[in-house]
């Protein structure tokens, strides 16, 4: 592991620390987050961040990307330029930024996803119908293996 990897890692993970402690405090809708699984991280996601509407009703999923720099920021958003206009939250976690001001950046952008119309399933969908079509072709080679 190189590095820039190692980095990107600690930086998700106090990502996922910061978002954590949101959720418990219980004032931002946050119900629950986690690492991206891996058909998320190939597409340019890091973490998943499950947000209750101001409604209280609805539940919005949340991709989040997680970058070690503002230049990294700006070049996931050329890589992804569709993240850029869904409004996907693209977090700079380094040394620069304390916990506090990390928490309150992300805080702002939870309230713009629970007050608003904003909807991730547009990205999100095609990539698990995607998952869902590989799994159901492994099991039929699986099955198919096994009956030989």
């Amino acid at each position: 592991m190189d590095d820039e990897h190692a980095k990107g890692l600690l930086a998700e993970e106090r990502f996922l620390r910061i978002v954590e402690e949101i959720r418990k405090e219980g004032t931002y809708g946050v119900v629950a987050c986690w690492s991206a699984p891996e058909h998320y991280d190939g597409v340019g996601f890091d973490a998943v961040v499950i947000v209750r509407r101001a409604d209280h009703v609805q539940h919005v999923k949340v991709p989040v990307q997680v970058k070690s720099s503002k230049i990294g920021r700006s070049q996931h958003f050329l890589k992804y330029p569709e993240h850029w206009r869904k409004r996907v939250p693209v977090a700079v976690v380094n040394e620069l930024f304390s916990d506090g001001e990390i928490k309150s950046w992300f805080t702002v952008q939870l309230n713009h996803v629970r007050y608003n119309t904003y909807d991730f399933e547009e990205l999100l969908e095609p990539i698990d119908k995607k998952r869902e079509r590989v799994e159901s072709a492994r099991e039929r080679l699986d099955r198919q293996q096994a009956c030989q």
